[in-house]
């Protein structure tokens, strides 16, 4: 897989410029480009990541999200959502899983009256550990919540990948399903709590 440092790379060189560097930055979401010094600066996460979009007008235009354990591909082009793998790229269209019985929780830990809800509900969930990643397989899950302040190049790939879902965002929390019950099930808790 390639990280958010050659992607960076290999973008500046398809487009003709050789002469800015690329480097790491201390911070989170501290990523810029400096003109003066012609440097592009990418914080850790950026810059050893596998996740990225192309965002026009705080929308995803293009997005590309990496799973470099499993080597699945998630990508979203032209208002359409793909999958492949990094060792036979073929992409195809992304179709969910209409059967899943279970979500994806993270960071639940800062919410611990909804573990409570959860189990009362009958909504399993398991937590993958990776914002970005389990966010890029919302269509496999009957839910995923991602809990507390989000980054947005966790974000914004799962957005435009999965635009069909039902999409809460707002600053305590990140809500995706495919199913509008259990969507409404956790909406309504977490607006009430």
């Amino acid at each position: 897989g390639i990280t958010g440092e050659q992607v960076a790379s290999r973008i500046l060189k398809a487009n003709g410029i050789y002469d800015v560097d690329i480097e790491l930055v201390s911070g989170q979401m501290t990523d810029h480009y400096d003109p003066r010094a012609k440097k592009l600066r990418l914080s850790r996460d950026v810059f050893y990541g596998t996740s990225i979009a192309l965002m026009e007008k705080d929308q995803a235009k293009s997005a590309f999200v990496c799973n470099l354990v499993s080597q699945e591909i998630f990508a979203f082009n032209n208002k359409q959502a793909f999958k492949s793998n990094l060792s036979d790229p073929k992409y195809s269209p992304l179709t969910p899983n209409l059967f899943s019985k279970i979500g994806i929780v993270e960071k639940i830990s800062l919410y611990p009256e909804l573990l409570d809800f959860l189990t009362k509900n009958q909504l399993k969930f398991r937590s993958l550990g990776a914002t970005a990643l389990s966010l890029a397989y919302a269509s496999y899950f009957s839910f995923v919540l991602i809990l507390g302040k989000t980054r947005i190049f966790d974000t914004a790939a799962a957005l435009a990948i999965h635009q069909n879902l039902y999409i809460e965002k707002n600053e305590n929390f990140l809500l995706l399903s495919q199913d509008k019950k259990i969507f409404d099930i956790i909406l309504e808790f977490l607006k009430n709590n």
